[in-house]
Order: structure tokens, then sequence, then C-alpha cells
């Protein structure tokens, strides 16, 4: 799901204002809505202290063959590898294409992770992704990434 704060003209102004006035201390990492994401959740990265205005669902759990927890040769860095079925890789290009093209500090260069109502991570989108293989790199220990790319895999099950 592509992460986007937006700006007060992407959004109605009762969506902006709900948005601005969301208080994530203390909120779990997960939308306000019931079992299906809704356009305009808020998410909160309760670690990074962050909250999202999420868009549409631009990939859905079936689009990801598998997700894998690596340490890349000579990293002491922990990633998270996916790779997506056929009809997530051309699903993740076009995310990608549209995400990678803000500058780092755009939000709308982010996009959402979710499994279960939970934000798992909201990288930023540092490259078209043609090929269906995706790094997802950044502050992840073992146990986090680990724990990440159980979730996905649980949710495509």
């Amino acid at each position: 799901m592509p992460a986007d704060t937006g700006s007060n003209g992407e959004v109605d102004e009762a969506t902006w204002q709900r948005f601005l006035k969301y208080d994530c201390s203390g909120a779990a990492s997960s939308p306000g809505s019931g079992p299906a994401f809704e356009k305009h959740d808020i998410a909160c990265d309760t670690d990074e202290g962050r909250r999202y205005l999420l868009g549409g669902i631009a990939l859905d759990a079936s689009d990801v063959d598998e997700a894998s927890a690596v340490r890349p040769d000579g990293s002491a860095q922990w990633a998270i590898d996916l790779d997506m079925t056929h009809g997530g890789a051309e699903a993740l290009e076009k995310l990608t294409k549209e995400t990678s093209e803000y500058n780092d500090d755009d939000p709308r260069k982010r996009f959402a992770i979710m499994a279960d109502q939970k934000l798992l991570v909201a990288p930023l989108s540092q490259a078209v992704v043609t090929d269906g293989k995706a790094r997802i790199s950044g502050n992840l220990t073992e146990a986090s990434a680990t724990e990440i790319a159980d979730a996905i895999n649980a949710a495509a099950d």
C-alpha cells in the first residue's frame, strides 16, 4: 500500500485535518478501520513515531511468492528479500515507478507493508523494481527482519 501523508491539496480537508490531529502515541501500529484496509486510513509506526495516510492497496499477500530475512554478504545489517509472483512483479514495478520519483523527504516515496491490520515496515522506494525481486533494508535486526518476513509469508499462505 502506498503510504502517503500527502499534502493538503491531495485529500479532502476533513481527512487532512483528521490526519493532522491523529495521535500515534500509545497507539498500536494499525489503521483505524475494520478488517479491510481503506484508502485514507491512518497507520502508525510506533517505533519510528511516524504516521501514514494510506493510499489504496497496490499489492496484496497473494502477490508475494516468498519473503526471507537475509544478511547480505559483508554487511552487518539485516534485510528482507521479497520474491514476487508474476502478477506481483508487475504490480511492484508499477508501485515503485510511482513512488521512486519523489525526493527522499517526500512521504509519497514510502509505501506501507501491512499484515493483519499491522504496519510491518514502510520503506523508501529507492528504485524501480522490474524483476519482481526487492530488498528492504535499513535499521533491521535479525529478529525484526525475521518477524517481518514471517508475517508477510503467513499472510500469503
